[in-house]
Formats: C-alpha cells, structure tokens, sequence
C-alpha cells in the first residue's frame, strides 16, 4: 500500500467516525405529522381516578391519616380531596408531571406535593408532611 492510498485509508477512516458520531448526537425526539416534535408520553395513562389514604410511619408517629381522592385530568392538572378520620376536609390541586414510572405533583401554589411511584395500577410515595413527619402515601386507579 502506498503512501497516498494509506492517507486516503485514513482521512475515510476518520470522515466515518465523524458522521457516526453526529448521527449519535442527535436529538430522538418523536415527530408528529406535522413534522413538530412531539413530547414522548408514558405507555401508561395518569388521567383518571384515583383512590387511597395516606398515614403516618415510625414510632414518633402522630394519628395523622385521611382517605384520599385523586383525580388527574389529560392537560397534566389534578384535584385532591382528603377526608380526616374527624370529618374535616382539605381541598388540594396542581399540576402532575410524569416521568416514566414516577409523578411528580407540585400545588397550584407552586409548592411541592410530592412524588409517587407507579406499579400497575396503584400510586405510592412517601412525603414528610410539617405537622405530622413521615407519611405513606397509597393509591389505587378506580376502574
């Protein structure tokens, strides 16, 4: 092999490495038919019912504990309703960001809710709450 044909083994060599090193950098955001890039979706629906209870954990545990109605709508926004074991109602509501199995709830306030994990059809999390510290969070989907 001569001089000449090594460089051009070599300059084809390296000119294959940079496109597949741009191909590699580019963004695999999904396209929709209008050509705009979609935002990927999880596989699974977050809209809808769903019902549980939070309490509390640990020895230092307070009687914190409620019943718990969630309902998440498809633009992202969600409402809560807690009943006490007293009687007393808490009206909740924000916006609900999914990222693969977990929600991210954050409160029309902006204040952060919490985050729970999905598997299967049940949503849970746990959150320190101010007046009653460590709280399990569960829910179910209402079919």
């Amino acid at each position: 092999m001569t001089a000449k044909t090594q460089r051009s083994v070599v300059a084809a060599f390296a000119l294959a490495i940079v496109f597949l090193l741009a191909g590699c950098a580019t963004h695999d955001a999904a396209v929709n038919a209008s050509g705009d890039a979609a935002i990927p979706t999880p596989d699974w629906k977050l809209s809808g019912t769903w019902h549980g209870s939070s309490y509390t954990l640990g020895t230092a545990s307070t009687n914190y504990g409620s019943s718990l109605t969630f309902r998440f709508k498809d633009d992202g926004t969600w409402s809560a309703t807690e009943t006490f074991g007293s009687g007393a109602v808490v009206q909740h509501s924000g916006k609900a960001t999914v990222r693969g199995n977990k929600v991210a709830l954050e409160e029309a306030n902006g204040r952060r809710f919490g985050t729970l994990t999905r598997s299967g059809n049940r949503l849970y999390g746990m959150e320190t709450m101010r007046d009653a510290g460590r709280v399990m969070i569960e829910l179910t989907r209402v079919p």
